[in-house]
């Protein structure tokens, strides 16, 4: 244990020493090999040009690779007394990331990897503080979470005969598409606005438990995959209404469902954190989700679009690719590629900015709240 510590002093000594100029470190170094005896100090000559060639920044201010090279010739000539008349260079890779703001970013970019990973690790908290959630919603009720099932059928039978008409599309085709319509997109805009106050919602546990931040956002996910789960008992039984049979083509809605949480989950805790410091932006969110549902065909069938208003309504509306690749499967058709395609670039490329801005911010949220 004591050999560890004075390692572990070591390490903290060099690692300071090195940013010292040259000749500082020159001084030292001769000072630390003095100290040493015999046979020893030439090998604490050679551990001590090691370190500083491990710990040293590429650029010194004043003194360049060339300069600190020659620096550790001399002072290996001076202390084996002998004289080289010949020069020799150390040429060190200068390493480009090695700059306070790269370094920031890389601590940064580190600690958010941890707190989710932490997070994700912890998951039999995440789905107690879930379940939690659910049942205090739904305390001493006699039906409890089944109220938004009920609730939701009924909106997908009033809205499916009044579209119906007035579209006058076929009711075995419609129904069936507007109820997996309906049913994901409550689960998309509920994880969506309840993501914006997920931070806030927890402030007390926040600042009097040290548990990481991502389970907050974790446990509003799963909070709405549990009342997605009511929800999905209607879709069945609308098939049985119009006599409409469930192929083996909807179990590949389960990696449909697995790509939609995981870009949730990076929305739900970019929206958290600009939530937490902009107080105002969740009503502004909740209008945007207003006007995107509407734009998205969800009561509306996608071939009653002309070709031009397809384009933009359809292939450049992220929502309607995150929903058709857990909606198609269930109505026995199949997913374009270019929706598997924009769902997988939009969770790569989200999760990469949301770990960005995670890491950069994390540490001021308690101060948020």
């Amino acid at each position: 244990m004591i050999e560890k510590v004075q390692v572990i002093r070591q390490e903290l000594y060099f690692r300071a020493l090195a940013h010292l100029n040259c000749s500082t470190q020159a001084l030292f170094s001769e000072r630390i090999a003095q100290a040493c005896h015999g046979s020893e100090r030439t090998e604490c000559a050679r551990t001590i040009r090691n370190r500083f060639r491990l710990y040293a920044p590429s650029q010194q201010r004043g003194h360049s690779t060339w300069s600190r090279s020659r620096d550790r010739k001399k002072l290996e000539t001076r202390r084996d007394g002998k004289s080289d008349t010949t020069p020799s260079y150390t040429i060190t890779i200068i390493d480009c990331f090695d700059n306070p703001v790269f370094r920031m970013l890389n601590n940064s970019i580190t600690a958010a990897v941890a707190d989710i990973a932490t997070a994700v690790k912890r998951y039999s908290l995440v789905g107690m503080l879930g379940w939690q959630d659910v049942r205090q919603r739904y305390r001493r009720s006699a039906v409890g979470p089944f109220w938004l099932t009920i609730s939701m059928g009924v909106m997908i039978g009033t809205i499916g005969l009044v579209f119906g008409q007035i579209f006058n599309s076929p009711m075995k085709e419609f129904l069936p598409f507007l109820a997996a319509g309906m049913i994901f997109w409550s689960f998309i805009s509920t994880c969506v606005l309840e993501g914006c106050t997920s931070l806030i919602a927890a402030e007390s546990i926040i600042k009097q438990l040290p548990i990481p931040l991502f389970v907050h956002i974790l446990r509003t996910i799963w909070r709405n995959t549990l009342i997605l789960a009511h929800n999905i008992v209607i879709f069945p039984l609308v098939l049985l209404a119009v006599q409409k049979p469930l192929g083996l083509e909807a179990l590949l809605s389960i990696p449909g469902f697995a790509l939609l949480a995981l870009n949730l989950a990076w929305i739900s805790l970019i929206l958290s954190l600009l939530c937490a410091r902009y107080r105002d932006l969740p009503q502004i969110i909740a209008s945007v989700l207003q006007i995107a549902f509407y734009l998205t065909p969800i009561m509306w069938l996608p071939s009653l679009l002309p070709g031009r208003a397809g384009t933009y309504l359809l292939d450049l509306n992220p929502i309607y690719h995150l929903v058709q690749i857990v909606r198609a499967p269930l109505l026995g058709q199949d997913v374009s590629t270019v929706s598997w395609c924009v769902a997988g670039g939009m969770a790569l490329f989200g999760w990469c900015i949301a770990i960005i801005i995670y890491g950069l911010y994390k540490r001021r949220i308690a101060y948020w709240l």
